[in-house]
């Protein structure tokens, strides 16, 4: 809800002031750090799902908090996927993946995630590349390139909700209708909150109604 974004944020910030001059104690840094993480899920993921646009205001704060981030905690992983993530917004896409790569060099196969947020950046470098002339002959190439890592992703946790959600749109985009309907059914079965499932609910939805009018073209054909 939108007031719970407003007191988690302040919650957040009095958890920041509280935590600012005492960066000495190892375990004050870590509250820092979950602080300052926080509050980048809350300005993306979370307006996100209750339909609110990132402000250049929100991108601002990001940025220096995944900073002040990778400057107290240099290997935490949240902190780098985060940054590449943070990198995506700020539409510096060769960055972001560069820095997903750097993730993946340095953590190998233990993880899903990364591979999810690379076959992200991909999926929003083909969309770029299909508006312009110059470049649209290699999305498809691209597009072909995310969805192998969101399998990857697969392979490694075959429970992965933002593998199988951001793979069933793709694969809904291509045609691909009954696939994406599984996938999205998989999907509702792993939902961790309210919004997450209902965002879910809406992608199965279109999709059973993608492949219920394909079917009936197939029948009036």
């Amino acid at each position: 809800r939108e007031g719970g974004i407003d007191k988690s944020l302040a919650d957040i910030q009095q958890v920041l002031k509280l935590t600012e001059a005492l960066l000495f104690n190892n375990i004050i840094k870590e509250v820092r750090v979950a602080a300052l993480l926080k509050l980048v899920q809350i300005n993306t993921h979370s307006k996100s799902q209750l339909g609110q646009q990132t402000t250049e205001e929100d991108l601002t704060t990001n940025r220096l908090c995944v900073d002040e981030a990778k400057l107290l905690q240099p290997n935490n992983v949240t902190t780098l996927l985060l940054d590449a993530d943070l990198s995506t917004l700020e539409n510096n896409l060769p960055l972001a993946l560069e820095k997903v790569d750097k993730v993946i060099d340095s953590f190998g196969e233990s993880d899903a995630l990364p591979y999810v947020i690379k076959a992200n950046i991909l999926t929003q470098k083909a969309f770029q590349q299909m508006n312009d002339e110059s470049t649209i002959h290699l999305s498809q190439q691209t597009f072909l390139d995310s969805t192998s890592f969101y399998n990857k992703a697969l392979t490694i946790d075959s429970n992965s909700i933002e593998a199988l959600t951001q793979l069933s749109q793709v694969k809904q985009m291509f045609g691909d209708i009954a696939h994406s309907v599984e996938l999205a059914e998989k999907s509702m079965k792993l939902g961790r909150n309210k919004d997450e499932l209902q965002e879910i609910c809406q992608l199965y939805n279109n999709a059973k109604a993608q492949k219920a009018a394909l079917e009936a073209l197939k029948i009036t054909g």
